[in-house]
């Protein structure tokens, strides 16, 4: 049996995406035509706002919090993320970069 999909629980920070192998991971999500749900402590992004039962101050910090995460994933660059080894880092760099790169030897994409 296949994932349909993928979940990832990020803070206010998105801080899984300043993992070079988070990265990855997300990249071969989108290769394979998989979701990837994000879930924070309010819940899942995609529906947080969708509760009926939230008070008008809820839900101006649920959409306060969702603008935070935003305005952080809207920062994020692969060239940023980190790795424990720099072998690991210019691996993936390379399996993560524009398709034209990819035919290049990873000594000299990088």
């Amino acid at each position: 049996m296949q994932a349909r999909c993928a979940v990832m629980v990020v803070d206010e920070e998105v801080s899984p995406f300043r993992r070079i192998w988070c990265l990855f991971e997300v990249k071969r999500l989108k290769d394979l035509s998989k979701d990837l749900e994000l879930v924070s402590s309010v819940g899942p992004l995609g529906s947080v706002l969708e509760d009926a039962e939230l008070t008008p101050r809820s839900q101006k910090k649920r959409q306060e919090r969702l603008q935070s995460i935003g305005d952080a994933l809207a920062k994020v660059a692969a060239f940023d993320a980190k790795a424990s080894s720099l072998a690991d880092q210019l691996a993936i760099w390379h399996r993560i970069a524009d398709p034209a790169l990819r035919r290049l030897p990873p000594e000299v994409a990088s």
